[in-house]
């Protein structure tokens, strides 16, 4: 399997997740996955490409776009990154990470990630997609992470694990609590969660 593939499968299964997560629609063609979650958002609402040309040329992408009702296109960055063997722990003495484990640690991590849209409408959108969204629904092959400084949280980290690679996603921090390496140490910590060194990792 190529490098594109396994970034393209990595994501697709993170749309997968975080679609049925509010009982959302996927629509898995040979081409293309769009992730529909019913909510008028940008970030959980995506087009994926898994082929360049659509076989339909009956079909273009702005036709798809259309059918779904989306206005906007974003091109994002992915990268492959081979798995770390030896990943020691790193500590600043100040961000203490550990896995969301509750609805109150939940609300932490939307916090975080609600903060990064402050004063858009996107953050309203976000707001109702997670209002919705079910834990229950999340399988158990993601695991949110909250990084807290003196019981404050400040960062969030998420890691999935699919069946030929990792994914790194939501590395996020709150704007006040950056330039101190909070988002590195939350990074590094996710790669130490990675128990098979052998598959790469998709961020």
């Amino acid at each position: 399997m190529n490098h594109q593939q396994i970034v393209i499968n990595n994501l697709a299964e993170k749309l997968k997740l975080f679609t049925s997560a509010v009982n959302g629609e996927l629509v898995d063609e040979a081409d293309f996955i769009f992730a529909n979650t019913g909510i008028p958002t940008d970030t959980f609402n995506v087009p994926l490409k898994k082929a360049a040309p659509i076989k339909n040329t009956a079909t273009s992408w702005r036709d798809l776009m259309q059918q779904y009702r989306l206005n906007e296109a974003e091109r994002n960055t992915m990268m492959k990154l081979e798995n770390i063997l030896h990943v020691g722990d790193r500590k600043t003495h100040q961000l203490i990470i550990t896995p969301v484990r509750n609805v109150e640690e939940f609300h932490e991590y939307q916090e975080v990630f609600l903060s990064l849209f402050e004063g858009t409408m996107e953050k309203i959108a976000l707001a109702q997609y997670f209002n919705t969204f079910s834990e229950e629904n999340l399988s158990s092959t993601a695991q949110m992470f909250i990084g807290r400084v003196d019981e404050v949280t400040v960062s969030t980290g998420l890691l999935i694990d699919s069946s030929e690679s990792y994914g790194i996603y939501d590395v996020m921090t709150k704007e006040r609590f950056r330039g101190k390496g909070y988002g590195s140490e939350m990074f590094h910590y996710l790669l130490t969660q990675t128990t098979d060194k052998q598959k790469p990792v998709v961020l």
